[in-house]
Protein backbone atom coordinates (compact mmCIF):
# COMPACT_ATOMS: atom_id res chain seq x y z
CA UNK A 1 0.00 0.00 0.00
CA UNK A 2 1.07 3.38 -1.00
CA UNK A 3 1.91 5.84 2.25
CA UNK A 4 -1.32 7.54 3.76
CA UNK A 5 -1.23 11.01 2.90
CA UNK A 6 -0.62 12.40 6.55
CA UNK A 7 -2.62 16.07 7.61
CA UNK A 8 -0.14 17.65 10.11
CA UNK A 9 -0.73 20.62 8.51
CA UNK A 10 -4.58 20.47 8.00
CA UNK A 11 -6.63 23.39 6.02
CA UNK A 12 -10.10 22.69 5.70
CA UNK A 13 -11.03 22.21 2.20
CA UNK A 14 -14.67 24.43 3.08
CA UNK A 15 -12.82 27.80 3.80
CA UNK A 16 -9.69 29.35 2.37
CA UNK A 17 -8.03 26.95 0.12
CA UNK A 18 -4.62 28.87 -1.33
CA UNK A 19 -6.75 32.56 -1.21
CA UNK A 20 -10.00 31.01 -3.74
CA UNK A 21 -12.93 30.69 -1.67
CA UNK A 22 -14.39 27.58 -1.52
CA UNK A 23 -17.89 26.07 -0.65
CA UNK A 24 -18.40 22.34 -0.70
CA UNK A 25 -22.04 21.20 -1.24
CA UNK A 26 -23.42 18.58 0.95
CA UNK A 27 -26.74 16.93 1.71
CA UNK A 28 -26.85 17.68 5.62
CA UNK A 29 -24.69 16.55 8.70
CA UNK A 30 -23.99 12.56 7.86
CA UNK A 31 -24.76 10.63 10.63
CA UNK A 32 -24.32 7.34 9.24
CA UNK A 33 -21.46 5.11 9.07
CA UNK A 34 -18.83 4.30 6.46
CA UNK A 35 -17.70 1.30 7.49
CA UNK A 36 -14.76 0.10 10.46
CA UNK A 37 -11.36 0.06 11.00
CA UNK A 38 -10.43 -2.38 13.88
CA UNK A 39 -14.20 -2.38 14.52
CA UNK A 40 -14.53 1.31 15.70
CA UNK A 41 -17.02 2.66 13.32
CA UNK A 42 -16.06 5.63 10.64
CA UNK A 43 -17.89 8.01 10.46
CA UNK A 44 -19.16 8.84 7.16
CA UNK A 45 -18.23 12.29 7.69
CA UNK A 46 -14.71 11.50 8.21
CA UNK A 47 -15.22 9.56 4.98
CA UNK A 48 -16.07 12.09 2.79
CA UNK A 49 -13.77 14.59 4.28
CA UNK A 50 -11.13 12.46 2.62
CA UNK A 51 -12.38 12.24 -0.89
CA UNK A 52 -13.06 15.31 -1.42
CA UNK A 53 -9.09 15.76 -0.07
CA UNK A 54 -8.25 12.81 -2.22
CA UNK A 55 -10.36 14.75 -5.00
CA UNK A 56 -8.74 17.80 -5.06
CA UNK A 57 -5.38 16.72 -4.92
CA UNK A 58 -5.57 14.48 -7.61
CA UNK A 59 -7.69 17.23 -9.86
CA UNK A 60 -4.35 19.25 -9.05
CA UNK A 61 -1.93 16.64 -10.65
CA UNK A 62 -4.61 16.52 -13.65
CA UNK A 63 -3.97 19.63 -14.58
CA UNK A 64 -0.17 19.84 -13.94
CA UNK A 65 -0.45 17.09 -16.79
CA UNK A 66 1.06 14.48 -13.72
CA UNK A 67 -1.36 11.76 -14.56
CA UNK A 68 -1.75 8.98 -17.36
CA UNK A 69 -4.34 7.31 -19.25
CA UNK A 70 -2.34 3.71 -19.35
CA UNK A 71 -1.67 1.37 -16.90
CA UNK A 72 1.75 -0.15 -16.17
CA UNK A 73 3.71 -3.07 -17.27
CA UNK A 74 2.84 -4.82 -13.65
CA UNK A 75 -1.19 -3.61 -14.53
CA UNK A 76 -2.20 -7.31 -14.79
CA UNK A 77 -0.72 -8.13 -11.33
CA UNK A 78 -1.68 -5.01 -9.64
CA UNK A 79 -5.14 -4.78 -11.07
CA UNK A 80 -5.69 -8.41 -9.63
CA UNK A 81 -5.16 -7.18 -6.36
CA UNK A 82 -8.06 -7.68 -3.74
CA UNK A 83 -9.63 -4.79 -2.45
CA UNK A 84 -10.28 -4.04 1.24
CA UNK A 85 -13.32 -6.05 2.06
CA UNK A 86 -16.56 -4.53 1.99
CA UNK A 87 -19.12 -4.51 4.67
CA UNK A 88 -22.20 -6.33 4.15
CA UNK A 89 -24.42 -3.43 5.63
CA UNK A 90 -27.95 -3.08 4.10
CA UNK A 91 -28.88 -0.83 1.57
CA UNK A 92 -30.40 2.31 4.21
CA UNK A 93 -34.05 3.01 2.88
CA UNK A 94 -33.10 6.75 3.69
CA UNK A 95 -32.47 9.04 -0.03
CA UNK A 96 -29.65 9.08 -1.09
CA UNK A 97 -27.81 11.54 -3.29
CA UNK A 98 -27.30 10.11 -7.00
CA UNK A 99 -24.10 8.03 -6.84
CA UNK A 100 -22.65 4.81 -8.20
CA UNK A 101 -20.90 2.04 -6.67
CA UNK A 102 -16.88 1.65 -6.98
CA UNK A 103 -17.34 -0.82 -10.29
CA UNK A 104 -20.52 1.50 -12.16
CA UNK A 105 -20.61 2.03 -16.23
CA UNK A 106 -18.86 5.10 -15.61
CA UNK A 107 -16.11 5.35 -18.87
CA UNK A 108 -12.23 4.15 -18.07
CA UNK A 109 -9.37 4.36 -20.64
CA UNK A 110 -8.38 1.15 -22.17
CA UNK A 111 -5.63 -0.50 -20.77
CA UNK A 112 -4.88 -2.24 -24.23
CA UNK A 113 -2.52 -0.59 -26.10
CA UNK A 114 -1.39 -1.60 -30.17
CA UNK A 115 1.56 -4.00 -30.52
CA UNK A 116 2.66 -1.40 -33.99
CA UNK A 117 2.87 2.04 -31.16
CA UNK A 118 5.75 3.85 -31.37
CA UNK A 119 8.17 3.38 -28.12
CA UNK A 120 8.70 7.36 -28.32
CA UNK A 121 4.88 7.95 -27.92
CA UNK A 122 4.62 11.40 -26.77
CA UNK A 123 3.29 11.81 -23.36
CA UNK A 124 0.66 14.18 -24.31
CA UNK A 125 -0.99 10.87 -26.20
CA UNK A 126 -0.88 8.94 -23.12
CA UNK A 127 -2.78 12.29 -20.55
CA UNK A 128 -6.02 11.36 -19.83
CA UNK A 129 -9.20 12.80 -21.62
CA UNK A 130 -10.86 14.00 -18.28
CA UNK A 131 -10.24 13.03 -14.96
CA UNK A 132 -11.78 10.06 -14.53
CA UNK A 133 -9.85 8.30 -17.60
CA UNK A 134 -6.73 8.50 -15.60
CA UNK A 135 -5.00 5.31 -14.43
CA UNK A 136 -3.45 6.71 -10.58
CA UNK A 137 -1.44 3.50 -8.98
CA UNK A 138 -2.55 1.02 -11.74
CA UNK A 139 -6.41 1.65 -10.76
CA UNK A 140 -8.96 3.59 -12.34
CA UNK A 141 -9.27 7.06 -10.78
CA UNK A 142 -12.42 6.92 -9.45
CA UNK A 143 -11.50 3.51 -7.79
CA UNK A 144 -7.63 5.22 -6.23
CA UNK A 145 -10.10 8.16 -4.63
CA UNK A 146 -11.99 5.97 -2.83
CA UNK A 147 -9.44 3.83 -1.59
CA UNK A 148 -7.36 7.00 -0.41
CA UNK A 149 -10.23 8.18 1.59
CA UNK A 150 -10.53 4.78 3.27
CA UNK A 151 -6.64 4.64 3.83
CA UNK A 152 -6.71 8.09 5.29
CA UNK A 153 -9.84 6.93 7.69
CA UNK A 154 -8.14 4.19 8.51
CA UNK A 155 -4.66 6.24 9.34
CA UNK A 156 -6.99 8.13 11.87
CA UNK A 157 -8.30 5.74 13.31
CA UNK A 158 -5.22 3.66 13.92
CA UNK A 159 -3.43 7.02 15.33
CA UNK A 160 -6.36 7.15 18.26
CA UNK A 161 -5.24 3.11 19.07
CA UNK A 162 -1.84 3.84 19.38
CA UNK A 163 -2.09 7.44 21.33
CA UNK A 164 -4.18 4.94 23.99
CA UNK A 165 -1.83 2.12 23.46
CA UNK A 166 1.57 4.58 24.15
CA UNK A 167 -0.30 6.40 26.68
CA UNK A 168 -0.01 9.92 24.69
CA UNK A 169 -1.29 12.30 26.42
CA UNK A 170 -2.30 16.58 24.73
CA UNK A 171 -0.23 19.28 26.38
CA UNK A 172 -0.89 22.68 26.41
CA UNK A 173 0.92 23.29 23.11
CA UNK A 174 -1.21 20.74 21.23
CA UNK A 175 -4.30 22.18 22.47
CA UNK A 176 -2.63 25.70 21.20
CA UNK A 177 -2.55 24.26 17.69
CA UNK A 178 -6.23 22.88 17.51
CA UNK A 179 -6.68 26.50 18.26
CA UNK A 180 -4.31 27.61 15.74
CA UNK A 181 -6.19 25.80 13.38
CA UNK A 182 -9.56 27.01 13.88
CA UNK A 183 -7.76 30.62 13.71
CA UNK A 184 -6.51 30.09 10.54
CA UNK A 185 -10.05 28.50 9.17
CA UNK A 186 -12.10 32.06 10.06
CA UNK A 187 -12.66 30.44 13.60
CA UNK A 188 -14.32 27.38 15.40
CA UNK A 189 -17.67 28.59 15.02
CA UNK A 190 -17.28 29.57 10.93
CA UNK A 191 -15.26 26.05 10.71
CA UNK A 192 -18.39 24.08 11.82
CA UNK A 193 -20.76 26.29 9.73
CA UNK A 194 -18.36 24.91 6.31
CA UNK A 195 -17.81 21.19 7.67
CA UNK A 196 -21.46 21.17 8.75
CA UNK A 197 -22.71 21.90 4.89
CA UNK A 198 -20.29 19.08 3.70
CA UNK A 199 -21.83 16.96 6.07
CA UNK A 200 -18.74 17.21 8.10
CA UNK A 201 -19.19 17.60 11.90
CA UNK A 202 -16.82 19.77 13.91
CA UNK A 203 -15.63 16.62 16.33
CA UNK A 204 -14.93 14.50 12.98
CA UNK A 205 -12.28 17.08 12.11
CA UNK A 206 -11.11 17.49 15.41
CA UNK A 207 -9.89 13.59 15.16
CA UNK A 208 -8.26 14.33 12.35
CA UNK A 209 -6.02 17.03 12.85
CA UNK A 210 -5.92 15.45 16.55
CA UNK A 211 -4.20 12.19 14.66
CA UNK A 212 -1.95 14.55 12.96
CA UNK A 213 -0.57 15.61 16.24
CA UNK A 214 -0.77 11.85 18.07
CA UNK A 215 1.88 11.24 14.90
CA UNK A 216 4.22 13.71 16.03
CA UNK A 217 4.15 12.49 19.28
CA UNK A 218 4.52 8.76 18.17
CA UNK A 219 7.45 9.55 15.89
CA UNK A 220 9.42 11.85 18.55
CA UNK A 221 8.81 8.40 21.31
CA UNK A 222 9.86 5.85 18.87
CA UNK A 223 12.32 7.88 16.66
CA UNK A 224 12.98 10.95 18.36
CA UNK A 225 16.38 11.92 20.18
CA UNK A 226 15.85 10.06 23.46
CA UNK A 227 14.60 6.69 21.99
CA UNK A 228 17.46 5.14 21.18
CA UNK A 229 16.09 4.74 17.61
CA UNK A 230 17.65 7.54 15.86
CA UNK A 231 20.90 8.26 13.90
CA UNK A 232 23.47 7.76 15.73
CA UNK A 233 26.54 9.87 16.29
CA UNK A 234 29.27 8.07 14.19
CA UNK A 235 26.39 8.22 11.30
CA UNK A 236 25.69 11.99 11.70
CA UNK A 237 29.41 12.65 11.56
CA UNK A 238 29.91 10.24 8.10
CA UNK A 239 26.92 12.12 6.71
CA UNK A 240 28.57 15.74 7.59
CA UNK A 241 31.76 15.14 6.57
CA UNK A 242 30.96 12.87 3.40
CA UNK A 243 28.44 15.47 1.93
CA UNK A 244 28.87 18.97 3.27
CA UNK A 245 30.62 22.06 2.59
CA UNK A 246 30.75 25.18 4.42
CA UNK A 247 31.95 28.70 2.26
CA UNK A 248 31.34 32.52 1.98
CA UNK A 249 30.91 34.37 -0.81
CA UNK A 250 30.95 37.73 -2.82
CA UNK A 251 28.43 37.94 -5.16
CA UNK A 252 28.03 40.74 -8.12
CA UNK A 253 25.07 40.82 -9.21
CA UNK A 254 23.43 41.04 -12.47
CA UNK A 255 20.60 39.27 -12.29
CA UNK A 256 17.54 41.52 -13.04
CA UNK A 257 19.07 44.25 -14.35
CA UNK A 258 16.99 46.54 -16.95
CA UNK A 259 18.34 49.45 -19.66
CA UNK A 260 18.62 52.88 -17.77
CA UNK A 261 16.57 55.38 -19.90
CA UNK A 262 15.79 59.10 -19.99
CA UNK A 263 12.26 61.05 -19.58
CA UNK A 264 11.78 60.48 -23.32
CA UNK A 265 12.48 56.97 -23.18
CA UNK A 266 16.54 57.09 -24.71
CA UNK A 267 18.56 53.91 -23.30
CA UNK A 268 21.22 56.02 -20.85
CA UNK A 269 22.88 53.55 -20.10
CA UNK A 270 22.17 49.45 -21.36
CA UNK A 271 22.26 46.08 -19.43
CA UNK A 272 25.06 45.33 -21.63
CA UNK A 273 27.27 48.17 -20.20
CA UNK A 274 25.90 47.69 -16.64
CA UNK A 275 27.13 44.04 -16.76
CA UNK A 276 30.62 45.33 -18.45
CA UNK A 277 30.88 47.27 -15.56
CA UNK A 278 29.99 45.23 -12.66
CA UNK A 279 32.55 42.60 -14.46
CA UNK A 280 35.52 44.95 -14.19
CA UNK A 281 34.52 45.14 -10.46
CA UNK A 282 34.05 41.62 -9.77
CA UNK A 283 37.23 41.13 -11.42
CA UNK A 284 39.24 43.66 -8.89
CA UNK A 285 37.78 42.08 -6.25
CA UNK A 286 38.97 38.30 -7.36
CA UNK A 287 42.43 39.40 -7.72
CA UNK A 288 42.41 41.18 -4.31
CA UNK A 289 41.00 38.20 -2.63
CA UNK A 290 43.61 35.63 -3.88
CA UNK A 291 46.25 38.12 -3.20
CA UNK A 292 45.58 37.24 0.72
CA UNK A 293 43.33 40.79 1.08
CA UNK A 294 40.53 40.05 4.24
CA UNK A 295 38.07 37.77 2.74
CA UNK A 296 35.80 39.31 5.00
CA UNK A 297 36.11 43.14 4.74
CA UNK A 298 35.65 42.37 0.98
CA UNK A 299 32.36 40.23 1.70
CA UNK A 300 31.22 43.05 3.87
CA UNK A 301 31.96 45.50 0.96
CA UNK A 302 30.97 44.41 -2.10
CA UNK A 303 28.34 41.09 -1.52
CA UNK A 304 24.81 41.54 -2.66
CA UNK A 305 24.05 38.35 -1.53
CA UNK A 306 21.96 38.15 2.15
CA UNK A 307 24.14 35.42 3.52
CA UNK A 308 24.86 34.70 7.28
CA UNK A 309 28.36 36.81 7.38
CA UNK A 310 29.21 34.86 9.99
CA UNK A 311 28.48 31.29 9.32
CA UNK A 312 28.62 32.18 5.46
CA UNK A 313 26.81 28.64 3.68
CA UNK A 314 26.79 25.04 4.63
CA UNK A 315 24.98 22.93 1.95
CA UNK A 316 25.20 19.65 -0.02
CA UNK A 317 24.95 18.98 -3.17
CA UNK A 318 21.93 20.56 -4.93
CA UNK A 319 21.23 23.03 -2.75
CA UNK A 320 23.01 25.57 -4.45
CA UNK A 321 23.21 26.33 -8.58
CA UNK A 322 25.22 24.08 -10.89
CA UNK A 323 28.22 26.78 -11.40
CA UNK A 324 27.98 27.68 -7.64
CA UNK A 325 28.69 23.82 -6.45
CA UNK A 326 30.95 23.05 -9.06
CA UNK A 327 33.13 25.99 -8.35
CA UNK A 328 32.71 25.41 -4.52
CA UNK A 329 32.38 21.82 -3.36
CA UNK A 330 36.19 20.53 -3.84
CA UNK A 331 37.59 24.04 -2.21
CA UNK A 332 40.31 22.82 0.50
CA UNK A 333 39.91 25.09 3.57
CA UNK A 334 41.17 28.90 3.05
CA UNK A 335 40.89 28.26 -0.81
CA UNK A 336 39.07 30.68 -3.66
CA UNK A 337 38.00 29.96 -6.88
CA UNK A 338 34.69 32.00 -8.48
CA UNK A 339 32.07 31.59 -10.99
CA UNK A 340 29.07 33.27 -13.19
CA UNK A 341 25.79 31.84 -12.84
CA UNK A 342 22.06 33.04 -13.71
CA UNK A 343 22.71 35.34 -10.36
CA UNK A 344 25.59 36.90 -11.83
CA UNK A 345 29.31 36.29 -10.98
CA UNK A 346 30.44 34.96 -7.19
CA UNK A 347 33.77 34.80 -5.65
CA UNK A 348 33.70 31.61 -3.12
CA UNK A 349 36.07 30.76 -0.13
CA UNK A 350 35.98 27.42 1.80
CA UNK A 351 35.91 27.34 5.33
CA UNK A 352 35.92 24.50 8.49
CA UNK A 353 32.38 23.75 8.57
CA UNK A 354 34.00 22.34 12.15
CA UNK A 355 34.41 26.11 13.57
CA UNK A 356 31.53 25.96 15.54
CA UNK A 357 29.43 22.35 16.93
CA UNK A 358 26.12 23.76 16.03
CA UNK A 359 27.10 24.29 12.52
CA UNK A 360 26.63 20.47 12.23
CA UNK A 361 24.20 20.39 13.89
CA UNK A 362 21.92 23.44 12.10
CA UNK A 363 22.90 21.51 8.89
CA UNK A 364 21.90 18.08 9.57
CA UNK A 365 18.59 18.80 10.95
CA UNK A 366 16.71 17.82 7.83
CA UNK A 367 19.17 14.55 7.39
CA UNK A 368 18.09 13.79 10.48
CA UNK A 369 14.54 14.34 10.32
CA UNK A 370 14.32 12.89 6.70
CA UNK A 371 15.43 9.61 8.93
CA UNK A 372 13.06 9.59 11.60
CA UNK A 373 10.59 10.03 8.57
CA UNK A 374 11.37 7.01 7.05
CA UNK A 375 12.07 4.57 10.23
CA UNK A 376 8.67 5.66 11.57
CA UNK A 377 6.92 5.72 8.16
CA UNK A 378 7.67 2.16 7.77
CA UNK A 379 6.36 1.28 10.91
CA UNK A 380 3.17 3.31 10.02
CA UNK A 381 2.16 2.05 7.40
CA UNK A 382 2.32 -1.75 8.06
CA UNK A 383 0.27 -0.98 11.51
CA UNK A 384 -2.69 0.59 8.73
CA UNK A 385 -2.11 -2.65 6.20
CA UNK A 386 -2.48 -5.04 8.74
CA UNK A 387 -5.26 -3.63 10.23
CA UNK A 388 -8.83 -4.74 9.66
CA UNK A 389 -10.65 -2.31 7.50
CA UNK A 390 -14.12 -2.91 6.25
CA UNK A 391 -16.06 -0.63 3.41
CA UNK A 392 -19.80 -0.09 3.71
CA UNK A 393 -20.97 -0.86 0.26
CA UNK A 394 -23.66 1.43 0.60
CA UNK A 395 -21.34 4.18 1.35
CA UNK A 396 -19.23 3.56 -1.38
CA UNK A 397 -22.61 4.10 -3.16
CA UNK A 398 -24.43 7.27 -1.32
CA UNK A 399 -20.85 9.23 -2.15
CA UNK A 400 -19.86 9.15 -5.98
CA UNK A 401 -16.59 10.95 -6.40
CA UNK A 402 -17.46 12.05 -10.10
CA UNK A 403 -20.74 13.51 -8.45
CA UNK A 404 -18.67 15.63 -5.96
CA UNK A 405 -16.63 16.56 -8.65
CA UNK A 406 -19.02 17.84 -10.49
CA UNK A 407 -21.15 19.26 -8.32
CA UNK A 408 -18.71 21.25 -6.30
CA UNK A 409 -16.90 22.19 -9.46
CA UNK A 410 -13.41 21.18 -8.86
CA UNK A 411 -11.90 21.79 -11.92
CA UNK A 412 -12.50 25.48 -11.87
CA UNK A 413 -11.57 25.91 -8.00
CA UNK A 414 -8.10 23.93 -8.68
CA UNK A 415 -7.41 25.74 -11.78
CA UNK A 416 -8.34 29.69 -9.51
CA UNK A 417 -5.84 27.58 -6.93
CA UNK A 418 -2.95 27.15 -9.46
CA UNK A 419 -3.40 30.44 -11.05
CA UNK A 420 -3.25 32.41 -7.53
CA UNK A 421 -0.34 30.07 -6.80
CA UNK A 422 1.31 30.94 -10.12
CA UNK A 423 0.86 34.97 -9.61
CA UNK A 424 2.23 34.72 -6.28
CA UNK A 425 5.58 32.48 -6.87
CA UNK A 426 5.59 34.80 -9.97
CA UNK A 427 5.62 37.99 -7.65
CA UNK A 428 8.85 36.82 -5.59
CA UNK A 429 10.62 36.16 -8.09
CA UNK A 430 9.99 39.34 -9.88
CA UNK A 431 10.74 41.10 -7.01
CA UNK A 432 14.00 39.28 -6.15
CA UNK A 433 12.99 36.67 -3.13
CA UNK A 434 13.59 33.41 -4.89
Amino acid sequence: MKTVKKLVSLIVIACLLGGIAVSFSGCGLATRTAGTVEGEDIPDGMYIYFLHSAILNLEQQYQYGQLSSEYSESSDESSEEASLPESSEPESSEPESSGEPASSDEPESSTESSSTESSSESSEDKNPATLWDAIVENKPAKDYVIDKAYENCAWVIIMEKKAAEYKIEFTDEDKATLESNYAQNGGKAELETNLNEMGVSIETYERIVKAGIIQEHLKELLYGEESGNGVSEADQKKEYDENYRRVKHILFKTQGLTDDKDEEGNVTKSVDEKKAEIEATYKEVLARAQAGEDFEALVEEYSEDGMDKDKGYIFKKGDMVSEFETAAWDLAVGEISSCESTYGWHIIKAYDKYEKPEYMTEALSEFISNYENEKYEEVENKWIEEAAVNRSSAAVRRYSPSDIYEDNNVASVVSQQIAYYNSYYASMLASGNN
